[in-house]
């Protein structure tokens, strides 16, 4: 997920996400799907991501992200400088096989835009249909590369995404129960698509 607008790096110091600012809710529930990503098998572009987001957003990465980095450049200049860095980073493909970043941006686009129709569909108690007219038309007001149909973002949340975000539920729960929280998702959308009715 990338921010709009995102904070160009060195400009502002970085904070950390400690419950004191009314986003940091969005950020940790961000950072712990990351999180969850990268526990599923080391995927260096939830890491990368984490990092991206956190620059972006001006606020510290989790100390995992910190870690994979730290490893990978402990390990390069261990080294002498001699290995891939990309190799020790976990971003190298290989033959034959597809993109990793783009894979992952693909995926990420797709949960992106579910999360959306979950929070307005189980939290805010909006149609399947209705919340995922709301998670485009957020994708096209921040002109995002490829923004699917309707149709099919409904049919992929039907078949797949709902369930995936329902064994969360607790936790999306705990980061939207404040008014403040549903506040700032909800103004997350263009104003024709915040309507609660």
């Amino acid at each position: 997920m990338r921010i709009s607008p995102a904070r160009t790096p060195g400009t502002t110091a970085l904070r950390p996400v400690d419950g004191s600012h009314a986003d940091d809710d969005m950020h940790a529930a961000h950072f712990q799907i990351l999180r969850e990503r990268w526990d599923e098998g080391k995927n260096p572009v939830a890491a990368l991501d984490a990092l991206a987001y956190a620059v972006e957003s001006g606020v510290y990465p989790p100390t995992w992200v910190i870690d994979w980095l730290g490893g990978a450049a402990v390990e390069y200049l261990d080294n002498g400088g001699r290995a891939d860095f990309n190799e020790l980073l976990g971003l190298r493909r290989g033959r034959g096989k597809a993109n990793p970043v783009q894979a992952q941006i693909d995926r990420d686009r797709m949960e992106k835009l579910a999360l959306a129709v979950w929070i307005w569909n189980r939290l805010l108690g909006v149609s399947i249909g209705d919340a995922a007219y709301r998670a485009v038309r957020r994708a096209e007001a921040r002109d995002e590369e490829t923004v699917p149909d309707v149709s099919w973002v409904e049919d992929q949340c039907r078949r797949k995404w709902l369930r995936h975000f329902d064994a969360q539920r607790g936790v999306f729960e705990e980061i939207f129960s404040s008014d403040d929280a549903i506040k700032a998702f909800v103004a997350s959308f263009p104003s024709d698509a915040r309507a609660m009715g």
